[in-house]
Formats: structure tokens, C-alpha cells, sequence
């Protein structure tokens, strides 16, 4: 991958991100719901899936929206997505805890708003930042 195609990913992806037309959740959701109709990209599932709960997505949500696209993108995709979901799931920290390598790389707490996201100063714009190239994990640099 070249250098230029990583840094437009990159400044792609974090743009499509900081927008006030939709709130984080359900940029979260639509990005799940994606790559479930996608599918082979459990990866990329798995690393939205625990951005999805920090956004304020809840798992019964994204089993829900699982179920819903069984209608759409056919039982066995669906059904596959909402076994990735339930593995990450089971894999994330004790609740109530947000480990900083389960957060959006592009993203960072909002100064003096709780529970709100803003574009990060601190993220590296580097395609191996974003996109987990050649580490053979998802987690952010």
C-alpha cells in the first residue's frame, strides 16, 4: 500500500467521523451494519464492534441490528456477523472501563464534555495507524 492511499484512508475515514449530522452511535451502527452486509471482515467487525459500545451503541442493539439484517443480507452472513459481535463482546473490559486501545484512533474525549468525541490531535496519520498494516492485529498504532 502507498504512502498517498494511506494518508486519503486516513483523512477519509477521520472526516467521515467528526460530521454533527450523525451522532457517533449511529455513524457505529451503520458502519457495523456495512461490514456485516460486506462480510469477510471480521477483523474490521470486531474493532467496531468495541468503538460501537464506547459510541453509546449497547450489545442488545447491535443483536438487534444483526437480526434485521438476516432480512437483507441473507441469514448466514448475518448470523456470522452476530457470532463476531457476541466474541468481542465477550471479550471486552469489565464494564464500565474503556481500555485506551479499544478507542477510535481518530477520536479522542471532547475537553470538558463527558461522553463526547472529537477528533484527535494526537492521531499519527500513518496507514499503519488506521488500517493495522502489517502488525496482523486491529489494534490502533
Amino acid at each position: 500500500m502507498g504512502d498517498r492511499f494511506g494518508e486519503e484512508a486516513i483523512q477519509s475515514a477521520a472526516n467521515a467521523w467528526t460530521g454533527d449530522e450523525l451522532s457517533l452511535r449511529d455513524r457505529s451502527l451503520i458502519v457495523i451494519a456495512a461490514l456485516i452486509a460486506q462480510g469477510d471482515l471480521e477483523a474490521q467487525l470486531r474493532m467496531h464492534t468495541r468503538w460501537a459500545l464506547d459510541h453509546g451503541a449497547t450489545p442488545a442493539q447491535l443483536h438487534a441490528l444483526a437480526t434485521l439484517l438476516a432480512i437483507y443480507t441473507g441469514f448466514a452472513r448475518a448470523s456470522r456477523g452476530l457470532v463476531i459481535i457476541r466474541d468481542a463482546l465477550a471479550k471486552l473490559d469489565p464494564p464500565g472501563t474503556i481500555s485506551p486501545a479499544r478507542t477510535a484512533p481518530w477520536l479522542a474525549p471532547a475537553s470538558g464534555s463527558p461522553g463526547t468525541w472529537a477528533r484527535s490531535p494526537s492521531f499519527a496519520r500513518s496507514a499503519d495507524g488506521l488500517l493495522g498494516v502489517g502488525r496482523g492485529d486491529d489494534s490502533p498504532a
